[in-house]
């Protein structure tokens, strides 16, 4: 049979016979159909047709089966213009793993259309398809330090993604996922979703490392003394006379120290003082030298951030023993004596041995039999002695003229010597000579010139024509001065006491003439006398 257009063919006796009955051949026009053909029959079967074109895509790993169709698949083997069309199955994959060509299986595809029934379709068989790995580009998640911590190891997603403990598409899915214990080998396991496609990375594996316990340290100074903590209170009741090594450990079993720290000062600081000091690094044991305050501060880091800061308590180094002043080492004194002891601690003080209380910082010694031992000591235990004799008194020597007007006695006392100065006293000043001290006999003072030492009175002598006379006066004879009365008020020269001798007696008539001379040269003597007199008055009267 041969298909031509709209008409089928048979050859009979080697001439084609169109199914119409008419003779297709040149020759055809010589012969006529006897009949035609009635009662043949024929069946006519489904016709099979098969899903051609059929493909789905490779997909990255989201943890489902689910496939997607790459293109779209189409019906083989219907005849043209027929109403059938194909009805897809729903592809899956029959492993949810990342494998090269794994098998899809479908639900059942059918044929639909007016003509869908003469048609039989084959079912699509040996589909296959990869599930890929999904490979990270490190942009998916940031993860907060894979060095040590003191706080929690932290992933978080980026933007368009999320994070999961399981790879399964209806697990739990997050922003972030974090981790809390601590351990120097921690290994967080995750996967990453991109929210976009859906796809699923493969199992990814960060390392943390989280420490939260504090360092461990300590400050010593010597065998008994030593501080493991920040000492809460500061007392500097610790004293040393000489320099002391100061030796800082520190240890962290998890994370290890990362830096050992020191700080010396003598204030009191409490730990929000310290963060805004500046901390020296510990590199070997600390000097400290009197004379000074200390205390000790320690700071230790470790490799995860935790810090542990230490405090000793405070030290004074002094090397400077207690000062007694007021006395002489040795001296022999014949009061009391005070002493002044100062230090810059308080001071424990005896004598002879007897603990003793100072007043103000001072200590007065009696006298008392003996010598008297002062032993000042300090808390550091630098001492001083003093060693006194203290008696009951001077035994004094002779008074001695200092020359001004003042005499000294000085005590006889071996190692004593304290001198007793006075002014001197008693004695007379007279016109030559000055007062003569009735203690030490020195002279003292000014001469006295209104006293005199040896004033002589001296009566009045008439002249004669033979010898001059004089007027009463008065004569010292240690000064050589010359006065008209007994209290020497009135000084004269040694000529106005001297009256001149009397003129020789006249002779006849001359002797009235003569007379009367002479009383009138007396007189005018006298006035002459009284004036001088009254002018030395009234000069030393002003």
């Amino acid at each position: 049979m041969v298909h031509h257009a709209q008409h089928q063919y048979v050859w009979l006796n080697q001439k084609l016979l169109c199914g119409c009955g008419h003779v297709a051949d040149e020759d055809a026009e010589n012969y006529t159909l006897a009949s035609q053909p009635a009662g043949i029959t024929a069946d006519i079967t489904v016709r099979t047709v098969t899903v051609e074109d059929l493909h789905i895509q490779d997909k990255l790993y989201d943890g489902t089966d689910r496939a997607e169709y790459d293109g779209e698949p189409t019906l083989s083997n219907a005849v043209s213009g027929d109403h059938v069309a194909l009805v897809k199955g729903t592809p899956s994959f029959t492993s949810i793993r990342t494998a090269e060509d794994i098998a899809i299986r479908f639900t059942e595809f059918s044929l639909t259309g007016a003509d869908a029934g003469n048609y039989a379709l084959t079912q699509p068989t040996g589909i296959t398809a990869s599930i890929l790995p999904y490979a990270l580009t490190g942009g998916e998640y940031a993860v907060n330090s894979n060095d040590w911590i003191n706080h929690d190891f932290v992933v978080t997603a980026a933007e368009g993604y999320l994070l999961s403990l399981t790879d399964t598409a209806d697990g739990v899915w997050q922003q972030t996922l974090r981790a809390t214990d601590e351990t120097a080998e921690g290994r967080l396991t995750f996967y990453v979703k991109d929210l976009a496609t859906g796809a699923t990375s493969l199992q990814v594996t960060e390392q943390y490392r989280i420490d939260r316990t504090q360092p461990t340290g300590e400050i010593r100074v010597d065998e008994r003394t030593a501080w493991q903590s920040f000492l809460s209170r500061i007392t500097f009741d610790l004293f040393y006379r000489e320099e002391q090594t100061v030796v800082i450990t520190s240890a962290d079993e998890t994370s290890g120290v990362a830096a050992t720290e020191y700080l010396l000062s003598a204030e009191d600081l409490d730990i929000p003082a310290l963060e805004q000091e500046t901390f020296l690094p510990y590199e070997k044991a600390l000097a400290l030298a009197p004379d000074g305050e200390y205390v000790v501060y320690a700071r230790i880091t470790d490799r995860a951030g935790n810090v542990t800061c230490l405090r000793s308590d405070g030290m004074v180094l002094d090397a400077t023993a207690p000062a007694i002043t007021g006395a002489e080492n040795g001296g022999v004194y014949c009061a009391a004596v005070t002493l002044t002891i100062t230090d810059a601690y308080p001071v424990t003080v005896t004598v002879n041995g007897t603990p003793v209380e100072l007043t103000e910082g001072r200590l007065v010694l009696r006298p008392a039999e003996g010598t008297q031992l002062v032993t000042a000591t300090d808390p550091a235990g630098n001492e001083s002695r003093l060693e006194i004799t203290v008696n009951d008194g001077h035994t004094w020597g002779d008074w001695s003229s200092n020359g001004d007007d003042t005499h000294t006695r000085t005590c006889t006392i071996s190692g004593c010597g304290a001198p007793e100065t006075e002014s001197c006293t008693g004695g007379e000043a007279t016109c030559v000579d000055r007062a003569v001290c009735e203690v030490c006999g020195g002279a003292y003072g000014d001469v006295d010139a209104h006293r005199h030492a040896d004033l002589r009175h001296v009566e009045a002598k008439a002249a004669t024509t033979e010898a001059p006379g004089n007027i009463e006066y008065w004569y010292c004879a240690a000064c050589g001065k010359y006065f008209a009365d007994a209290q020497a008020s009135r000084e004269l020269q040694q000529a106005d006491t001297v009256t001149e001798k009397l003129p020789a007696a006249p002779t006849g008539d001359e002797a009235p003439l003569t007379l009367w001379v002479i009383v009138l040269a007396a007189c005018a003597g006298l006035a002459l006398l009284l004036l001088v007199l009254r002018r030395r008055n009234s000069h030393r009267t002003a």
